[in-house]
């Protein structure tokens, strides 16, 4: 037990695919072990479950749920890469915290370009032949909300299936932050 709790801590997760690994082994594994420890009236104090159940399930919330994301303040939006002329010229705009839209007077190579630097959803894109005009939307910060909101439903699904008096014991002063999915209280 204390030696998956060292691995669940260092456990690297993939950012495109979080926590498959952790939400399907671990989780089962906890559901599983809490049915056992209850069945055989296992005490759990000071004993290696505790650490193991909060590594586990702070690690879910932390790195599975997150914190909920945060509508965007101002217009800035991240950089680009490239600094070609074009690009810099480019970053300039995104990373302007009033300016919403902008026009590009390029040659269609040089367009093709910067819709290629930009192409994420937080964007509109209106070509000419002569110009593209880049402008800012809110359906990136919308976007992120929504997959949070699914893992958030995702994870109190899960979560419930184990809440007993027993995780309370076992987690200890986290039992709240963990059952109330709060990320910034269990990092």
């Amino acid at each position: 037990v204390e030696k998956m709790s060292k691995e669940v801590i260092e456990l690297e997760l993939n950012l495109y695919r979080p926590c498959d690994f952790l939400q399907v082994f671990f989780l089962g594994l906890l559901k599983d072990l809490l049915v056992l420890l209850k069945e055989r009236a296992i005490g759990v104090h000071e004993t290696p479950f505790q650490p193991l159940f909060r590594h586990i399930l702070g690690t879910y919330v932390v790195r599975y749920v997150g914190a909920e994301p945060q509508a965007l303040k101002d217009w800035a939006r991240p950089t680009v890469g490239c600094i070609c002329k074009d690009c810099r010229t480019l970053n300039a705009f995104l990373s302007s915290t009033t300016e919403t839209s902008r026009r590009f007077a390029r040659k269609k190579e040089r367009r093709q370009h910067l819709k290629q630097q930009v192409s994420w959803s937080s964007f509109d894109f209106e070509e000419d032949k002569r110009a593209l005009v880049i402008t800012k939307n809110q359906e990136y910060s919308h976007k992120q909300h929504q997959e949070w909101l699914k893992r958030e439903d995702t994870a109190k699904k899960e979560i419930g299936e184990m809440t007993t008096d027993l995780l309370k014991d076992l987690l200890l002063d986290l039992y709240e932050p963990i059952i109330s999915l709060s990320a910034n209280e269990v990092a």
